[in-house]
């Protein structure tokens, strides 16, 4: 039972997320000694002084504090079993409770950043395969290093690679290779956190120079908590191209609009849908002429477990133009495509 003056409210805060677990371990009301020795005090609203409301902590942490309870003593001294055991909790619940900053969409950017002093590996691999005719398939593969310069700010390094197959397609050369695609660069700065605010809003800029090209990105993100289960994002993307020939450069504009949805079954699980459109107008870098268009709509799954997370994405083209086949434009798109991204935190 709980001593009047500490009921817990639907709000908990640390303080009281750790009398409950003391309390309840001891069946009963702390005292004043024993409040004063494991750091709790009594909680009198609901609410920091700076508005926010207090979040529940980690269930784990709970288990930590009930461990502690149970086998340490209120005096100094303790045996080396006592301390053997407090050192088991803590290392257990830092491990249970150590989540990556996980991607629930792979198409889809999401407003969230990592906190400051933060590093995160991410293995990119996508398939793209099917043309109007012919044998098509290509493999993209993008390795990349993330760190958070800041709790806004964040910086990553990628290097890209590709393997292309095609054979028989209309306006291809028959090829079977791999390539280096150069290196990337990528800033992200939150605006709004979505965690704290209706709205998130991040602003993204990358760059990709591989000696033959030079693209750059920018995009708009826009993401929507719904409680504790829903999670909604929206992106606008602009990117720019110069390919360098020796008869000159080439320019190409591409504009392509992201949403997803994701549902969260559970702490590791989650299912969602993400839709795609992408333009393409060449040449120049403006809107005036448009060369193709095509719309992707499919699902994806999403995977989480301590550091490490995993999120695969099917996306087949549901409608283009102009119309190569079967309502699909297959010449600057392809009819599916897959992505699977894998990110572990260190």
């Amino acid at each position: 039972m709980n001593r009047r003056g500490y009921r817990i409210p639907d709000g908990l805060g640390k303080a009281a997320v750790k009398t409950h677990a003391l309390q309840t371990l001891t069946r009963g009301p702390l005292t004043r000694r024993e409040r004063e020795a494991f750091g709790v005090r009594p909680i009198y609203r609901r609410f920091r002084p700076d508005g926010q409301q207090f979040r529940p902590q980690s269930m784990f942490r709970t288990i930590e504090a009930s461990m502690k309870m149970k086998y340490a003593q209120i005096h100094p001294a303790r045996s080396p079993i006592h301390c053997l055991i407090l050192l088991v909790a803590s290392c257990l619940t830092a491990f249970l409770t150590a989540r990556a900053d996980e991607r629930l969409f792979t198409y889809v950017q999401e407003a969230e950043v990592l906190p400051k002093g933060g590093l995160e590996f991410e293995q990119w691999l996508t398939h793209r395969r099917s043309k109007a005719n012919g044998v098509f398939a290509r493999w993209d593969f993008r390795e990349e290093l993330e760190y958070g310069l800041t709790d806004r700010l964040t910086v990553a390094g990628y290097l890209n690679f590709k393997n292309t197959h095609s054979e028989g397609v209309t306006g291809r050369t028959d090829e079977s290779s791999f390539e280096f695609e150069g290196i990337s660069t990528e800033l992200k700065y939150q605006l709004l956190n979505p965690n704290l605010k209706p709205i998130g809003v991040l602003l993204y800029g990358e760059a990709t120079y591989n000696g033959d090209e030079f693209e750059l990105e920018q995009k708009l993100v826009l993401q929507k908590n719904f409680g504790e289960k829903w999670v909604a994002a929206f992106n606008v993307t602009l990117e720019q191209e110069w390919v360098f020939t020796p008869t000159g450069t080439e320019e190409e504009l591409a504009l392509e609009l992201t949403a997803g949805i994701a549902y969260k079954l559970n702490s590791h699980w989650s299912v969602g849908v993400e839709g795609r459109n992408h333009r393409v107008f060449a040449p120049g870098l403006d809107f005036s002429h448009r060369l193709a268009d095509a719309w992707f709509l499919g699902p994806n799954v999403h995977y989480a477990r301590g550091k490490w997370w995993a999120t695969l994405t099917v996306l087949p083209q549901v409608h283009g133009s102009p119309n190569t086949r079967n309502g699909l434009e297959l010449e600057e798109h392809e009819k599916i495509e897959v992505r699977l991204i894998a990110g572990i935190n260190f």
